[in-house]
């Protein structure tokens, strides 16, 4: 008798994800607080992609803002290069995201 292949699915708890950083350079001295830094991103990603944002963020070594996702939504769109804007308050910006992705976006077949 020829069995059927069996599919099961896993439940995960509801923990919150751990996003990786993403890391905000600007190309000149700004002297902006994370506040408002994070305000205009927030604010122009709605406007331009109409999409409210979840971050927060903080200043890194060489005053790099370093950017947390805190859902899923506001992860995957951060991690669009094309969506970004060139400035941030004025200031021209770059961007580096995360090369992996957090271990609850892998797949696992058996």
């Amino acid at each position: 008798m020829e069995s059927e292949p069996r599919m099961m699915t896993y439940q995960t708890n509801n923990s919150k994800i751990s996003f990786p950083l993403i890391i905000i350079k600007f190309n000149v001295e700004q002297n902006f607080s994370v506040k408002e830094i994070t305000d205009d991103l927030i604010l122009k990603w709605e406007h331009h992609h109409e999409i409210d944002l979840v971050v927060r963020a903080r200043f890194g070594h060489l005053h790099f803002l370093l950017g947390f996702a805190d859902d899923s939504s506001t992860f995957e769109s951060l991690l669009d290069l094309s969506r970004w804007l060139q400035t941030l308050n004025e200031v021209e910006i770059q961007v580096k995201v995360p090369r992996q992705l957090p271990s609850e976006y892998s797949l696992v077949i058996q």
